[in-house]
């Protein structure tokens, strides 16, 4: 017997394919940046890429989820070994309108939390999403 839609659980596969053109957070003019990817309160992150403005990832996540709805939350932030970890922006795309079976893949121009840090911002990721 199939199971009733309520209780499947559709899955989405986010890959982390790159940045460019990102914002330098560290002294030597470089950033060692890493992604979050979000959806809901389910939080995964990407190793951090040393020293890049233009970090190649490469990294693929899954989530399950009842509905296929809301939003896919990037954050791109700075690896520090010593302090606090350095925002360098986000960026959010929808998950309404992704169909079965099919990649979207976009470039998402990083935004800052509010007008005066998105000022500061620069940067692009590269992101494919895919409804399985």
């Amino acid at each position: 017997e199939a199971p009733k839609m309520a209780d499947a659980q559709a899955q989405v596969k986010v890959k982390v394919v790159s940045g460019k053109n990102l914002v330098a957070r560290d002294l030597n003019g470089l950033s060692d940046p890493y992604v979050k990817v979000s959806i809901r309160d389910r939080v995964l992150q990407t190793k951090y890429v040393e020293d890049n403005l233009n970090p190649e990832w490469g990294e693929e996540f899954s989530f399950s989820m009842s509905a296929v709805k809301g939003m896919l939350m990037f954050e791109v932030w700075d690896h520090d070994t010593v302090g606090r970890d350095d925002f360098m922006g986000m960026a959010v795309t929808k998950l309404d309108d992704l169909e079965p079976g099919k990649t979207v893949e976009r470039w998402l121009a990083l935004d800052g939390r509010s007008e005066k840090e998105t000022r500061q911002i620069t940067g692009e990721i590269l992101v494919q999403v895919t409804r399985v």
